[in-house]
């Protein structure tokens, strides 16, 4: 007897899914009552554990196997002996379990023993609760936003009613004291003239005039204060207007001849009622020391606004000064770079023997 000449079995080899097993015990036997075409490993089953074996009596135990699970493994598992096949946190969903066998002389079964696996989810993992759960979010971050939104536009309507009972309480103030105490300043003004004309002693003509120039002053100071409050002048080109007109009033008064250099047309820009309270003090504060101290026969007043930047500034032809060594009491410059710090803005002045110029800078919103 000759082993080397002994054919290869002619038989191919059977392979049969015998059972699964889960943690908590068997879900499926190939013997039991369960349909023996599908293995459902209920939620929370654990490691899956599936046996499957072929009936051969030639050396059993050097029996070969490959397998795997279609959707967890690409590759062919293959073993020889072991007769189970493991998986442990499989994600919910449908497998196949696929598994080839081979005899002891290496001849394989092209066709493999084949059974459906499905992995029962939680009632969160699948898809009608995470729907539901992705619409309840939406609903309730929608609702989130909704809320937050209403809120600030509450609370933004009660800034603007608030700035709306602000702006006519202004509009009040200035109008009573242009029509009552201007009225009066007018009246006082009017019968100091005439009681000044009908005077003869020259001492309380004086005094008498004194009061009517007092009064005139008080009249422009008022007239400041109601331009500054009346919330109808809270615009760029109102304040370009009025520091127009105030510059020529007063330097026509002092015998300066005055030029002015104003953008046209100015933009539509709010400036509120601080700001231009400081930049007209600022601008007063420039003319009355050209009046006083300069000796100048002409002036400029510019205004210009730029990326934002308003700029101010007045120019004259005077004898100029060295505003490091020049008192604060002639010139004020402490109060100019007060008011336009506290304005959130700045000053500039230079001065040589042939006039100065003051330029006021100040960001507008």
């Amino acid at each position: 007897m000759d082993p080397t000449r002994f054919p290869k079995s002619t038989h191919l080899p059977f392979v049969r899914i015998e059972s699964a097993t889960a943690d908590d015990g068997p879900i499926w036997n190939f013997e039991g009552p369960e349909t023996r075409n599908e293995i459902v490993l209920p939620p929370g089953g654990g490691t899956l554990r599936i046996r499957y074996t072929s009936p051969q009596f030639i050396a059993p135990e050097r029996g070969r196997f490959r397998y795997r699970m279609t959707g967890v493994e690409r590759e062919w598992q293959e073993v020889e002996g072991a007769r189970v096949a493991s998986y442990a946190s499989l994600r919910p969903g449908t497998y196949q379990f696929e598994v080839f066998g081979a005899t002891s002389d290496g001849t394989w079964n092209p066709t493999p023993a084949r059974i459906r696996v499905v992995v029962e989810p939680f009632i969160w993992q699948t898809l009608t609760f995470q729907l539901s759960a992705t619409l309840i979010m939406l609903a309730a971050l929608g609702w989130v936003i909704r809320t937050g939104s209403l809120r600030r536009i509450r609370r933004r309507m009660e800034l603007v009613m608030q700035e709306h009972r602000i702006e006519k309480e202004r509009t009040r103030i200035a109008r009573d004291l242009h029509d009552d105490l201007g009225a009066s300043l007018t009246e006082i003004n009017f019968l100091g003239t005439l009681t000044a004309g009908a005077v003869s002693d020259n001492a309380v003509r004086q005094r008498i005039e004194g009061m009517v120039d007092r009064a005139q002053r008080m009249t422009k100071s008022l007239d400041e204060i109601v331009w500054t409050v009346n919330p109808a002048n809270d615009s760029l080109s109102s304040t370009a207007n009025y520091l127009s007109s105030r510059t020529q009033e007063s330097l026509v008064a002092a015998g300066i001849r005055c030029r002015m250099e104003v953008d046209d047309p100015l933009p539509h820009t709010p400036v509120d009622s601080d700001l231009r309270h400081h930049l007209l003090m600022a601008v007063n504060e420039a003319v009355n020391n050209v009046m006083k101290h300069s000796k100048a026969t002409e002036c400029t007043l510019s205004i210009r606004f730029n990326d934002r930047i308003l700029l101010v500034s007045i120019a004259d032809n005077g004898t100029g000064f060295a505003p490091v060594t020049s008192p604060d009491s002639r010139n004020g410059l402490v109060n100019l770079q007060s008011r336009m710090k506290a304005s959130g803005g700045s000053v500039d002045i230079s001065s040589t023997p042939h006039g100065t110029t003051v330029t006021l800078r100040t960001p507008l919103p």
